[in-house]
């Protein structure tokens, strides 16, 4: 092997984690933005279990 094949598999070995990285990280992005909608539907359940407390009926 020549010193140019060794850093095209180095290279290779570092776009793969890269891009698995990217994979990882999208992941959690798409967990955040559901913890945000559990608190906002969580938010929700509160303000419907509050609305008869405060009818005038």
């Amino acid at each position: 092997m020549d010193l140019s094949t060794i850093q095209m598999h180095l290279d290779n070995f570092v776009n793969t984690w890269e891009g698995w990285h990217k994979v990882v990280e999208g992941l959690s992005n798409w967990v955040g933005i559901a913890n945000a909608f559990d608190s906002f539907k969580t938010s929700l359940e509160v303000v419907d279990a509050a609305l008869p407390a405060l009818s005038s009926n």
